[in-house]
Protein backbone atom coordinates (compact mmCIF):
# COMPACT_ATOMS: atom_id res chain seq x y z
CA UNK A 1 0.00 0.00 0.00
CA UNK A 2 1.31 3.38 -1.06
CA UNK A 3 1.70 5.51 2.07
CA UNK A 4 0.10 9.45 1.47
CA UNK A 5 1.94 12.40 3.05
CA UNK A 6 -0.39 15.32 4.09
CA UNK A 7 0.22 18.58 4.19
CA UNK A 8 1.16 20.14 7.31
CA UNK A 9 -1.13 21.79 9.58
CA UNK A 10 -1.25 25.34 10.02
CA UNK A 11 0.03 25.48 13.50
CA UNK A 12 2.69 22.86 12.37
CA UNK A 13 6.46 23.44 13.36
CA UNK A 14 8.18 25.36 10.64
CA UNK A 15 10.42 22.53 10.09
CA UNK A 16 7.62 19.83 8.83
CA UNK A 17 8.60 17.25 7.15
CA UNK A 18 6.54 18.14 4.01
CA UNK A 19 5.68 20.95 2.74
CA UNK A 20 3.41 19.75 0.05
CA UNK A 21 1.28 16.81 -0.89
CA UNK A 22 1.66 17.37 -4.39
CA UNK A 23 3.56 15.22 -6.72
CA UNK A 24 5.40 16.53 -9.34
CA UNK A 25 5.93 14.52 -12.42
CA UNK A 26 9.49 13.79 -12.21
CA UNK A 27 12.77 12.51 -11.12
CA UNK A 28 14.46 15.01 -8.48
CA UNK A 29 18.04 14.23 -8.42
CA UNK A 30 18.61 15.41 -4.12
CA UNK A 31 22.12 16.33 -4.57
CA UNK A 32 21.28 19.21 -6.75
CA UNK A 33 18.94 20.26 -4.96
CA UNK A 34 21.45 20.48 -1.83
CA UNK A 35 23.53 22.56 -3.63
CA UNK A 36 21.57 24.43 -4.42
CA UNK A 37 20.19 24.94 -1.71
CA UNK A 38 16.52 24.42 -2.13
CA UNK A 39 14.53 21.53 -0.64
CA UNK A 40 13.69 18.62 -2.73
CA UNK A 41 9.45 18.31 -3.42
CA UNK A 42 7.58 15.18 -3.51
CA UNK A 43 9.06 13.64 -6.44
CA UNK A 44 7.67 10.29 -8.28
CA UNK A 45 11.62 9.22 -7.48
CA UNK A 46 14.77 10.57 -6.43
CA UNK A 47 18.10 10.16 -7.72
CA UNK A 48 20.65 9.32 -4.50
CA UNK A 49 24.21 9.08 -4.63
CA UNK A 50 25.73 6.57 -2.68
CA UNK A 51 29.74 6.55 -2.71
CA UNK A 52 30.12 7.09 -6.79
CA UNK A 53 26.77 5.54 -7.94
CA UNK A 54 23.65 7.14 -8.65
CA UNK A 55 20.05 5.15 -8.00
CA UNK A 56 17.06 5.88 -8.43
CA UNK A 57 14.32 5.30 -5.93
CA UNK A 58 10.76 5.13 -6.18
CA UNK A 59 10.38 6.35 -2.22
CA UNK A 60 10.66 9.71 -0.63
CA UNK A 61 11.94 7.82 2.57
CA UNK A 62 14.47 4.83 3.40
CA UNK A 63 16.20 3.21 6.44
CA UNK A 64 19.76 3.16 6.35
CA UNK A 65 19.60 -0.86 5.84
CA UNK A 66 17.39 -0.57 2.73
CA UNK A 67 20.14 2.28 1.25
CA UNK A 68 23.13 0.16 2.24
CA UNK A 69 20.71 -3.20 0.31
CA UNK A 70 20.29 -0.63 -2.90
CA UNK A 71 23.61 0.15 -3.55
CA UNK A 72 24.81 -3.90 -3.32
CA UNK A 73 26.61 -3.44 0.56
CA UNK A 74 25.28 -6.85 1.81
CA UNK A 75 24.99 -7.89 4.16
CA UNK A 76 24.32 -3.53 5.72
CA UNK A 77 25.64 -4.79 9.32
CA UNK A 78 29.20 -5.07 7.90
CA UNK A 79 28.77 -1.29 6.75
CA UNK A 80 28.90 2.04 8.15
CA UNK A 81 26.99 4.59 6.32
CA UNK A 82 27.01 8.33 6.35
CA UNK A 83 24.88 11.19 4.67
CA UNK A 84 26.99 14.39 3.26
CA UNK A 85 25.12 17.70 4.09
CA UNK A 86 25.29 20.88 1.85
CA UNK A 87 28.46 22.20 3.34
CA UNK A 88 30.98 19.20 4.12
CA UNK A 89 29.08 18.27 7.28
CA UNK A 90 28.58 14.64 7.87
CA UNK A 91 25.54 12.73 9.74
CA UNK A 92 26.12 8.97 10.47
CA UNK A 93 22.91 7.03 9.47
CA UNK A 94 21.73 4.30 11.56
CA UNK A 95 20.56 1.10 9.79
CA UNK A 96 16.98 1.74 11.31
CA UNK A 97 17.32 5.14 11.03
CA UNK A 98 14.47 6.37 8.75
CA UNK A 99 16.08 9.34 6.18
CA UNK A 100 13.77 11.81 4.21
CA UNK A 101 15.18 12.72 0.55
CA UNK A 102 13.13 16.05 0.91
CA UNK A 103 15.09 16.88 3.75
CA UNK A 104 17.11 20.03 2.71
CA UNK A 105 20.76 19.58 2.56
CA UNK A 106 21.64 16.03 2.13
CA UNK A 107 23.57 15.53 -1.32
CA UNK A 108 24.95 12.25 -1.01
CA UNK A 109 25.81 8.85 1.16
CA UNK A 110 29.43 7.36 1.48
CA UNK A 111 29.92 3.91 2.95
CA UNK A 112 32.42 2.38 4.97
CA UNK A 113 33.54 -1.19 5.63
CA UNK A 114 33.27 -1.47 9.45
CA UNK A 115 36.21 -3.05 11.18
CA UNK A 116 36.80 -4.90 14.28
CA UNK A 117 37.05 -1.29 15.76
CA UNK A 118 33.56 -0.35 14.59
CA UNK A 119 31.89 -3.40 16.22
CA UNK A 120 32.28 -5.97 13.51
CA UNK A 121 32.89 -9.06 14.80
Amino acid sequence: MEQVNRPSAPHAEPDAKVEHATIVDEIIDIEEYAKAGRRPPHARAYVIRVDKDRITVNVPTMTGREILEKAGKVPPENYVLRQVLRGGGLEKVELDQVVDFRRPGIEKFKTMLKTAQDGLS
